[in-house]
């Protein structure tokens, strides 16, 4: 693996750590759906994606280039 991949990797567990982090304190989705806007190619954030709805069953993720 690249060191850039590895940096692209880190970056984005890094930002999406911060937006998790601050969804409980906040008012609770009426769809259960967390919209995340990046411009990092599918083929890595469909792996955060896959993971997290499966530790988070009642919860969607919507992920915009």
């Amino acid at each position: 693996m690249s060191t850039r991949r590895i940096v692209l990797q880190a970056v984005l567990a890094f930002s999406a750590s911060i937006v998790l982090a601050g969804l409980p304190v906040q008012a609770p989705a009426a769809d259960n759906k967390v919209v995340i806007v990046t411009s990092f190619p599918k083929d890595l954030t469909g792996k955060f994606k896959t993971e997290f709805e499966k530790h988070h069953p009642g919860i969607t993720v919507e992920i915009l280039n």
